[in-house]
């Protein structure tokens, strides 16, 4: 592609017509570390390119229309949000653990009252 650029920009049409004559037989043009020598394999590619950013605009789309995306845009300071977020995401956690505590022991509780109760019958 720079191969391209710079016979252009040096109006070099000498070497701008040897790479159009390449490109027209096949024989391969570089674009970056790629070399293309398929004209149906570009063509697929393009496709295929073009299909992902169809799927992106969907999925823009679909954060604006929730308003995720706005949400997002009006976080001024993202650090302090996460900060904020980190803090009461574990108190959440704390929480829960706090409850699930209580629940085990009611059920030991539970469990012990049981066994005796049973342990009379027997």
């Amino acid at each position: 592609m720079s191969e391209l650029n710079t016979a252009y920009r040096l109006k070099d049409l000498e070497k701008v017509l040897g790479i159009l004559k390449s490109l027209i037989a096949g024989s391969g043009f570089v674009v970056g570390s790629d070399t293309f020598f398929d004209v149906d394999a570009l063509a697929a590619h393009i496709k295929s390119i073009k299909q992902q950013i169809d799927q992106l605009e969907l999925e823009i789309t679909e954060m604006e229309s929730e308003g995720v995306l706005h949400d997002i845009q009006n976080i001024d300071d993202i650090d302090a949000y996460f900060d904020s977020l980190s803090i009461k995401l574990s108190d959440e956690l704390q929480h829960l653990k706090n409850e699930l505590k209580n629940l085990v022991e009611m059920n030991e509780k539970l469990v012990d009252r049981c066994t005796s109760s049973l342990s009379a019958y027997v």
